[in-house]
């Protein structure tokens, strides 16, 4: 498990519950003014045209195949390879180091090379009928997963997905000590626009993502797409189509902070919520300097919350999970937040309970639903429950940080579990 250090004083804490409205406060309503305050509309992400062609190369295996290792696969041999993901009739696992076709029997890949140079996959995803990973920040993809080829681009891949026909794209480049971001989109995979030069914000420097979600960067929750967790001036910004972007705003008379940077966006077209979290002093440049100090273990908030109708003006609400939050769903209906040992359901994203789980103390990774159930991953096993309130453990399990779902069915590490 990731570890988090940062700072922590009573007074930074304080200064923070200030910033969120004390105990929080009713969402606005997404209306261009809020409290009789006047709200600017939001900016819209400036389209520089830069436009790049992938250069293809075919990759290969080490020694030209796959090997079957079938036979000497075992429980002890599979743990810590991340999660499944499945497309065109196979399984992989999410560093495409290991092959399957029923989800149960399972070979082993040989390394990929480019140029003699190993390959370490990252980021899977199955989309468009193809496999797609991040690779050494190249993209990489397959239809079969067997047969892999190499786009490469002169920016860093960090993290991509599908929507509205085309593949967005977040990417960095680097000048010496200089760094830029970009929201780049595609219609093949192979032609390149960037949408958005998006500028560092350098008050936020040195930034690191303590925990990467797998909401950060780039997301898409039900129809919007969401940049979160970085560095940029303006905060964070929104799409319906990876074209236009839109700056994420806060509403409110009590909010000194204006703009969006959050961690985690969980969500669907009926609602949105946000929350912040800081590892390092923040200050926003022209508001009011907001020093945040907070650490990710025991009693003190070090977060903000945030809810939203439409996923672009945002209000504060008060969320009373203590430490850092650091992932989120929205299942079965409803929004789930983890944070350290504990964890709060929605109906709403405004009003939050508690869940049982808090009282099991299982030091909880990450959550998951599968067939309208709610699974917990945890240091003491897998909990199940129908709700999300109420848990149980599952006694077949044992401690585990990965489970993933993928063509219906559920693995723990690559081992096919039904337990259910």
């Amino acid at each position: 498990m990731k570890k988090f250090y940062c700072l922590l004083s009573l007074l930074s804490a304080l200064i923070l519950l200030s910033a969120c409205g004390g105990g929080g406060s009713a969402p606005a309503n997404t209306a261009a003014s809020s409290g009789g305050i006047a709200v600017s509309p939001a900016k819209t992400c400036s389209t520089n045209g830069k436009t790049y062609t992938a250069i293809e190369s075919e990759l290969s295996d080490a020694n030209a195949g796959i090997t079957d290792l079938t036979a000497t696969l075992n429980l002890e041999s599979k743990l810590g390879l991340g999660y499944v993901v499945y497309g065109n009739g196979v399984y992989l696992n999410s560093s495409i180091s290991r092959l399957s076709n029923d989800g149960t029997n399972w070979i082993q890949r040989l390394q990929l090379r480019a140029s003699g140079t190993p390959i370490k996959a990252e980021q899977l995803s199955f989309m468009n009928d193809q496999f797609w990973a991040i690779a050494n920040g190249k993209l990489i993809a397959s239809k079969n997963g067997k047969q892999w080829r190499q786009l490469d681009l002169p920016l860093n891949i960090r993290k991509i997905v599908f929507k509205a026909s085309r593949y967005i794209a977040y990417a960095e480049a680097t000048n010496g000590t200089s760094k830029s971001f970009y929201i780049i989109t595609s219609s093949d995979g192979i032609n390149w626009t960037t949408r958005c030069d998006l500028e560092l914000d350098e008050s936020e420097l040195p930034f690191t993502l303590a925990w990467d979600t797998g909401t950060s960067h780039l997301s898409i929750q039900g129809n919007r797409i969401f940049t979160t967790g970085l560095p940029i001036k303006g905060g964070d910004f929104s799409s319906d189509d990876g074209i236009t972007w839109v700056q994420s705003v806060i509403l409110g008379s009590d909010s000194r902070i204006k703009n969006l940077n959050a961690s985690l966006v969980v969500g669907s077209d009926t609602g949105y919520v946000a929350v912040e979290n800081y590892t390092n002093v923040r200050t926003t440049t022209g508001q009011t300097n907001l020093n945040v100090n907070c650490v990710f273990i025991f009693t003190q908030n070090c977060h903000l919350a945030f809810y939203s109708r439409d996923g672009r003006q945002w209000s504060p609400i008060s969320l009373d999970l203590t430490g850092y939050v650091y992932d989120g769903q929205f299942q079965n209906s409803q929004f789930l937040l983890l944070g350290y040992d504990q964890l709060r359901l929605s109906k709403d994203g405004i009003l939050w309970n508690k869940s049982a789980l808090q009282t099991i103390n299982p030091r909880i990774f990450s959550i998951a639903s599968f067939k309208g159930i709610w699974l917990a991953v945890s240091y003491d096993g897998i909990f199940r429950s129908q709700d999300g309130v109420d848990w149980k453990r599952i006694p077949e399990t044992t401690a585990s940080t990965q489970i993933s779902v993928a063509n219906n069915q559920l693995f723990l590490y690559e081992q096919k579990f039904d337990f259910l």
